[in-house]
């Protein structure tokens, strides 16, 4: 999903540029403003893109849209079910032990 043209030497201006652009559009509350918010949904579904997860990185941060970051929260805890929580007491006492006899 390439969004411009025009070259940028950095991607993470790119990123910016796209998501200052959606926060602008998005303010308007009109027809276009409508349809790109359905795009931002879409996109908040596919965080593992890489240019999709930077852009909207960057349009929560300009924004602190809660409705999306409830999306992404909601999309996470579906992939994570399964999965208990990290224990970081009792998960990472081998990354201990390995500094321990480093030391």
């Amino acid at each position: 999903m390439r969004w411009t043209a025009i070259p940028f030497k950095y991607k993470h201006v790119y990123y910016y540029c796209v998501a200052r652009y959606l926060e602008r559009v998005l303010k308007r509350k009109d027809e276009k403003a409508a349809a790109l918010r359905t795009k931002v949904e879409y996109m908040a579904d596919r965080l593992h893109s890489e240019e999709i997860a930077n852009i909207v990185l960057f349009y929560v941060y300009l924004t602190n849209d809660w409705e999306l970051t409830q999306r992404i929260v909601t999309n996470a805890n579906k992939i994570y079910a399964d999965k208990d929580a990290c224990d970081l007491e009792d998960h990472v006492k081998i990354c201990k032990q390995d500094l321990q006899r480093a030391a």
